[in-house]
């Protein structure tokens, strides 16, 4: 590491003196890692296929490389679960506040926006080489609110050699080479994110465009690694214009957390600021950054712990060097050395191979031409060789789980035996699993702190209410006060939960169905929910079966919803729907008694002028989704009156009934009943009440 260029000037400010103090903390944690990145540079050659140099005349066939890349897939294979991470509600009056922040998480995390259960498969990928994975959250609300999931490479990563195995703990943190154009960071200091004078100062003391992006010590390891598939970025770096390498950092100061951005090569700092000002996190979580990490092998004492692929390399270089002498052996079989007796043959050169050569031979008479030439025999050792391989092959699956059953090769003649391996396997990478969990868990909690800093506008998301999935804009600020519990959970452990509950529910329903008793003793409602939750129906399914005045259907609802959201924003006409049930209007009462709380007017008094214009919008809205559901009314009694008399009409005796009188009382055609508001056609739709108006938070 270069550490002639000298250093800031001391005394300057305490920025000036905390990059001093950043830069010898940078090359000591450099320098305490580089041998475990050097046995981690090992790992990652002989899965990319690197080859050392060999022996002239020996085999060098890269056999290792097949192992481990074997080992490493199948491991990643048996741990790529998506992540499902849920916000818990603390409190009851909280469900619904954290029904919408798990729908941000999800929203912001799919598969169609930033994929992040792939980031953390990548993390988990390099994991398996070095030991450590690292993911970076970033958050912003400049120029809007807007969430990023990134996979950070662990050769970027430098931290206190003695800091343990919590990151947070660690008096410094560094990510390495983070580059920006020169225009990158005018618009951060345009935007506040840098200091200007600072950036002015940086790009004028950067003339000598080699002293970036050089091939210096902290930089060589990513060089080498691209080196591998040859591909030299060093010398193919072109992209247009100058690229200026920077350190992001958090560093204990003066027994204060700092945030700091910084050249490591210009000693100079662009940012400098309490982290507890740049991360809301920072001030729960003290010495906190953007960055989580997990171990796949926790130490007590140490942060770059093993990984798995250091349980592989000695079995795979051995199993490499072991195939490698075999085939030095079959072809020292094939080309064994001879010796010959020149009084016979006086000209060896004539010994060489040559298609239907002729060789010339001087014998005696009575001379056996079989003793001008002795072969030097090479004993066999194949079957000592495949015995070896065997055995290291065995020993690889009892170790660490990865056996031929798990990598498709399967040599278990019983399907039992196979998925009996393959669970054994499961087992040892949900043990892997539970390393990252409280990585997990720490970005969920940095997610939701994030959330009450950057988000300053109404999110849309799709969560599932009591009437049914619906799009909700009302994900404000005021949602992200509440505390929640964070739980993070996997398919597989989803789906083996699952089995055993499902096991023993099956086993007491056969219980109460053969016991007349307790069956007649329990809510039949209930019963017959939790059966068809058991059969696979969800909640929402159950629900509309359950509702035997529900005329839904999920056109007609997808309708009601655009209706809805029309209304919502603004538009000024939106038109009646011919085919309204009691369903359509139910889900618009519905939304509008959620999404616009009522609240007293002497609360409405100590709220901000802002507040009250809110309260003022939200009431407007509530009382347009009423009238345009008391609008429905009229259209719901046709529509339902048409339906009595066509299912009257089908049945044996027509109108007139199977006796053939008069249509039966309550067939008169009118509304079916509205939950709490007794028949459709004379339910009092709720309005604004005297002295209370919607919550200013919504919408």
């Amino acid at each position: 590491m270069d550490t002639t260029t000298p250093l800031v000037t001391a005394g300057n400010s305490k920025a000036d003196a905390a990059t001093n103090t950043a830069v010898l903390m940078l090359q000591n944690g450099l320098l305490s890692r580089q041998p475990r990145f050097d046995s981690i540079r090992k790992n990652e050659d002989m899965y990319n296929g690197v080859n050392p140099p060999a022996l002239k005349g020996r085999s060098n066939i890269p056999f290792d490389s097949i192992v481990m890349g074997g080992f490493v897939d199948t491991l990643l294979s048996n741990i790529d679960e998506p992540v499902d991470l849920h916000f818990d509600r603390k409190r009851e009056q909280d469900k619904l506040a954290a029904d919408k922040i798990t729908a941000v998480w999800q929203d912001q995390s799919s598969q169609n926006k930033a994929a992040w259960n792939d980031k953390i498969q990548d993390a988990k990928f390099l994991a398996t080489l070095a030991g450590r994975g690292f993911l970076k959250l970033f958050m912003t609300s400049v120029p809007k609110f807007a969430t990023d999931l990134e996979t950070c490479d662990h050769y970027d990563m430098v931290t206190e050699p003695q800091g343990g195995p919590n990151l947070d703990k660690h008096l410094f943190k560094f990510q390495m080479n983070i580059f920006r154009t020169k225009q990158d960071m005018l618009s951060a200091a345009d935007a506040g994110f840098y200091d200007k004078t600072q950036v002015r100062k940086f790009i004028l003391a950067s003339q000598d465009e080699t002293v970036f992006k050089r091939n210096t010590d902290e930089f060589a390891n990513k060089l080498n690694r691209y080196a591998a598939f040859g591909i030299d970025i060093n010398a193919n770096s072109y992209v247009g214009q100058t690229l200026y390498r920077l350190v992001e950092g958090v560093i204990s100061y003066e027994s204060k957390w700092y945030y700091i951005v910084f050249s490591y090569e210009a000693k100079t700092w662009l940012r400098f600021e309490p982290l507890e000002d740049v991360f809301e996190h920072a001030k729960d979580y003290p010495g906190r950054g953007p960055w989580v990490s997990f171990a796949t092998h926790r130490h007590p004492f140490l942060f770059w712990n093993k990984a798995p692929a250091d349980d592989v390399r000695p079995i795979a270089y051995t199993m490499k060097k072991v195939v490698n002498l075999t085939i030095d052996n079959l072809e020292k079989r094939n080309w064994d050395m001879k010796a010959y007796n020149p009084k016979i043959f006086n000209d060896p050169s004539q010994l060489l191979y040559r298609q239907d050569g002729l060789v010339r031979a001087s014998l005696k008479n009575g001379e056996d031409i079989n003793k001008g030439i002795f072969q030097f025999q090479t004993p066999d050792t194949t079957g000592i060789t495949i015995n070896l391989t065997q055995w290291l092959n065995a020993f690889l699956g009892q170790k660490t789980g990865i056996t031929p059953d798990s990598m498709g090769a399967s040599q278990s003649d019983r399907v039992g035996i196979t998925v009996t391996n393959l669970q054994q396997t499961s087992k040892r990478m949900m043990l892997y699993n539970k390393n990252y969990r409280k990585a997990l868990t720490d970005l969920g909690t940095m997610f939701d702190y994030g959330l009450y800093e950057h988000l300053n506008e109404s999110v849309a998301v799709k969560i599932i209410g009591n009437d049914g999935v619906r799009w909700d804009e009302d994900v404000t600020h005021n949602d992200t006060v509440c505390e929640f519990s964070i739980t993070v959970t996997s398919a597989t452990e989803e789906d083996e939960k699952n089995a055993v509950v499902m096991a023993k529910k099956a086993d007491g329903f056969k219980a109460i169905e053969a016991n007349p008793a307790l069956l007649g003793g329990l809510n039949g409602q209930w019963y017959l929910a939790e059966r068809l939750k058991f059969i696979g129906y969800n909640d929402e399914q159950i629900r509309i079966a359950l509702d035997k005045t529900n005329n839904a259907d999920d056109i007609l609802m997808a309708q009601c919803a655009q209706s809805i959201q029309d209304i919502v924003e603004g538009e000024q006409w939106v038109p009646l729907n011919r085919n309204a049930t009691s369903a359509f209007v139910q889900k618009i009462v519905n939304f509008a008694q959620q999404s616009y709380p009522l609240y007293p007017v002497d609360e409405v008094a100590k709220m901000s002028i802002p507040e009250q214009k809110r309260y003022k919008k939200g009431l407007e809205v509530f009382d347009r989704l009423t009238k345009y559901a008391a609008d429905h009314v009229p259209i719901m009694q046709a529509n339902m009156k048409r339906k009595i008399v066509l299912d009257m009409a089908s049945r044996p005796g027509g109108l007139m009934g199977p006796g053939g009188g008069t249509p039966q009382a309550g067939a008169s055609g009118g509304a079916p009943a509205m939950a709490g508001a007794g028949s459709a056609a004379n339910a009092p739709m709720p309005t604004a009440q005297p002295g209370a108006v919607p919550s200013p938070f919504q919408a």
